[in-house]
C-alpha cells in the first residue's frame, strides 16, 4: 500500500474505537483527535527521517503575512454569520447571538492540531503531488467527512444529531477553504489549526434551530464559501503567473 493509504487507514484504526467510547467519557474524543497526526508521524518515520523532519516543520510554521493570520480569524466568523443568518430566514422564531466559548471548546480549539499535522500537514502535500487542487481537497474532505462517523451512532455528540451527507458537505467545504488556505502559508498545520479551530469556537449561532437543520445550511455555506476561496485562488495565481 502507498504511504498515503497507510496514513487513513491507521487515523481511522486509532480514532474510530476511541470515538465509540465518548459516551463514556469525553477524554477518549479528545485523544482520538491525535489519531491523524500519529498517523502521519508513524507513516513520514517509515519514510525516512527527512520526512519526519518536514513534517515536524509544518507543525511549528507560523512565518506567513499579516493578513494570513487575520483571514483565518475573519473568514471563519463571516461564514458562521450567513448559516446564522440563513437560519433565522428559515426559522423566523430563532434568535442569532454569540457562540458561547467554554473550556471545552478552547481545548477543542487547541487540539484539532491532531488533526490539521494529519489532514494538510501530511496528506494535503501528498495529494496536491499527484492531483489537481480540486481533486486533492474533495478526496481529503470526503475521507475527513467520514473519520467522525463513528460519533454519529454515539448519543449524545453534537454530529448524533446532524445529517450525515450535510456534514460531508461541510468538511469538503472546507477542505477546499483549506487548501486555498495552505497554498497561502507555504503548508503550516500550525496556521490550518488556527484556521478550523476559529471555525469550531468561535463566531455567530442561531438559537432555536434544530441541529439537524443547521448542518444543512453549514454544509452547504462552507460548500459555496470552499469553491469561491479556491477558485479565486487559482485566478489569483493564474493572474500572477502571466505578468511578465
Amino acid at each position: 500500500m502507498t504511504s498515503l493509504v497507510w496514513f487513513f487507514v491507521l487515523a481511522y484504526l486509532v480514532t474510530w474505537p476511541l470515538a465509540l467510547l465518548v459516551e463514556r467519557s469525553i477524554v477518549f474524543g479528545l485523544i482520538g483527535l491525535f489519531g491523524p497526526a500519529f498517523a502521519a508521524a508513524v507513516v513520514a518515520r517509515a519514510e525516512g527521517k527527512a520526512r519526519l523532519r518536514e513534517l515536524g516543520s509544518r507543525a511549528v510554521r507560523w512565518r506567513a503575512p499579516a493578513g494570513a493570520y487575520l483571514l483565518a480569524l475573519t473568514i471563519p466568523i463571516a461564514v458562521s454569520a450567513v448559516v446564522a443568518g440563513a437560519a433565522k430566514v428559515l426559522t423566523p422564531a430563532a434568535t442569532i447571538g454569540v457562540q458561547p466559548v467554554n473550556a471545552l471548546s478552547l481545548v477543542l480549539f487547541v487540539l484539532v492540531a491532531g488533526e490539521e499535522l494529519g489532514w494538510r500537514g501530511f496528506a494535503l502535500p501528498r495529494l496536491l503531488a499527484r492531483s489537481s487542487p480540486w481533486t486533492a481537497s474533495v478526496g481529503l474532505g470526503v475521507l475527513w467527512g467520514f473519520w467522525h462517523l463513528p460519533l454519529f451512532f454515539v448519543a449524545g455528540t453534537p454530529h448524533s444529531q446532524m445529517a450525515l451527507p450535510a456534514f460531508i458537505g461541510y468538511t469538503v467545504g472546507l477542505s477546499l477553504a483549506l487548501t486555498w488556505y495552505a497554498r497561502l502559508t507555504a503548508g503550516s498545520a500550525l496556521l490550518a489549526t488556527l484556521f478550523h479551530g476559529v471555525t469550531n469556537a468561535f463566531g455567530l449561532t442561531a438559537n432555536g434551530v434544530s441541529p439537524y437543520t443547521r448542518s444543512w445550511i453549514a454544509g452547504i455555506a462552507w460548500l459555496v464559501a470552499g469553491v469561491l476561496l479556491l477558485a479565486l485562488g487559482d485566478r489569483n495565481r493564474a493572474r500572477a503567473a502571466a505578468i511578465p
